[in-house]
């Protein structure tokens, strides 16, 4: 596996033009790194969101390789606390908080903006994209997100808590299941249901703006979760066939830049005048 993926890097390594990169505050808890095209080719910006609230080698790599490609990127470091326990509500807390941020994002960066995100970071960012799309007013700042494009991120979040087989979300279930509040894992999903109000499948509806790569071995966020969103917005889609999870968010990251540039530029960001 790690051969395949060196050899992809190599093959998808090639630097159209330079990139410059720096640190910037967001808020007193959240921080920016920006890439910044040295000439630009495509309009609006690209927001990541990592899957769990700091930038990673991954995130990075894609940064990069779409700034070369003339695209001003933004990765978001948020600051998320830790969701290993007991209290249901915490997803909403999470969503919420992760919300703020993006708000944040785009009061300073008030600009047409593509999201995304792989596995938690893409949840977040495909919720994101739906409000925008179908309740601008309860978070009117997020009809600037035109497109959202993610890597092994499905939905309802309820299922993908209950049968997701990372490390933190398995930890999460022992946890709870240790109260002794919940009979069995139907039980458990059909508590979660009812205590989850932001869901990435919530308001999701068709759009030409929506890209996914979909990991079909994949348990961390099961692969038929990974399908039904893809479903509810009738989204373009590519298969990742090997390996499950992790190897699905390393691929796309490592080596789809290219695809996901052409992606945007399709979706319309054209340079201002």
């Amino acid at each position: 596996m790690a051969y395949a993926l060196l050899a992809l890097f190599l093959f998808n390594t090639t630097d159209l033009v330079s990139c410059n990169t720096r640190r910037i505050p967001l808020t007193e808890e959240d921080t920016l790194l920006e890439y910044t095209p040295d000439k630009l080719a495509v309009g609006g910006q690209t927001l990541i969101l990592p899957p769990t609230g700091g930038a990673n080698f991954i995130d990075k790599k894609l940064a990069r390789g779409l700034c070369r490609r003339g695209h001003k990127v933004f990765i978001l470091n948020y600051n998320q606390p830790n969701s290993v326990v007991k209290r249901l509500s915490i997803h909403d807390e999470l969503s919420r908080k992760v919300f703020k941020s993006v708000d944040n994002f785009l009061q300073k960066y008030p600009n047409d903006t593509a999201i995304y995100g792989s596995s938690l970071g893409g949840i977040y960012a495909s919720a994101i994209f739906s409000y925008g799309m179908n309740r601008p007013k309860v978070y009117p700042r997020f009809s600037r997100v035109k497109a959202f494009i993610g890597t092994a991120s499905g939905g309802p979040l309820h299922e993908v808590l209950t049968y997701s087989t990372t490390s933190d979300v398995k930890k999460q279930r022992k946890l709870r299941f240790k109260t002794g509040e919940y009979e069995s894992l139907s039980d458990y999903q059909h508590q979660l249901r009812g205590a989850i109000h932001i869901d990435p499948l919530e308001y999701a509806s068709p759009s030409e703006n929506v890209l996914l790569f979909i990991s079909t071995q994949d348990s961390g966020v099961p692969a038929r979760s990974q399908i039904k969103l893809a479903k509810a917005y009738q989204a373009k889609t590519e298969r990742i066939q090997w390996f499950g999870h992790a190897y699905a968010i390393a691929t796309t990251g490592l080596t789809k830049a290219g695809k996901i540039s052409n992606f945007i530029r399709k979706t319309g960001f054209p340079l201002e005048d």
